[in-house]
């Protein structure tokens, strides 16, 4: 059996610097639980613009459904030490059941994800800018993201307002229903 420090490589490092955000922060030698912060390792994390391509705030389907919690997302992202998260949300979970229904929980998933920036006191990068100017002042911030071209439902004008709204990142499929980019399926579906 190998030792684990002995086989901790660059390319297990920049894996871990990738993939991993909290994990970097803490010694890579030492147990997941401990607390102890590597200076060497926070002085690397400190001058890379670390971007998680892949996180995750549930949002309700609808917006009388938006939990009380608090999510300190702010501080999570203090503590990985990561610059910017793609912050994203599924419209088609649950199943989809009617038109109309993705477009309503994309706007309540946006509406939803301005509340839990309000709370943060953090914003959406729009362009690579604002994120080298958030990295620049140490702020951490959040490129909006959504799996699934679901809300357009046919209707490519829904983009447009999407972009306005701020997203910079969009999964055209995702798993639950995975209909054509541009949501024509179900478009074609709700005329039958």
């Amino acid at each position: 059996m190998k030792n684990f420090q002995n086989d901790w490589s660059r390319r297990k490092f920049i894996a871990c610097v990738t993939g991993a955000g909290t994990a970097i922060l803490v010694n890579p030698f030492s147990s997941w639980a401990a607390n102890e912060i590597d200076p060497k390792i926070a002085s690397i994390v400190a001058k890379t613009m670390g971007i998680d391509t892949h996180n995750h705030i549930d949002v309700p389907a609808k917006m009388a459904e938006l939990p009380e919690t608090k999510i300190d997302l702010l501080g999570e992202m203090k503590k990985s030490g990561l610059s910017a998260i793609c912050m994203t949300f599924a419209v088609d979970r649950p199943k989809l059941t009617e038109p109309g229904q993705a477009y309503e929980r994309f706007v309540n998933g946006l509406d939803a994800m301005d509340e839990f920036l309000k709370t943060n006191t953090m914003t959406r990068s729009i362009n690579l800018s604002d994120l080298q100017s958030a990295h620049k002042e140490n702020k951490a911030t959040v490129i909006q993201s959504v799996e699934g071209g679901h809300f357009l439902e046919g209707q490519l004008e829904r983009l447009e307002v999407a972009y306005k709204r701020g997203l910079r990142h969009l999964g055209l499929l995702h798993d639950e229903q995975p209909s054509v980019p541009i949501g024509r399926y179900l478009y074609r579906s709700a005329k039958v």
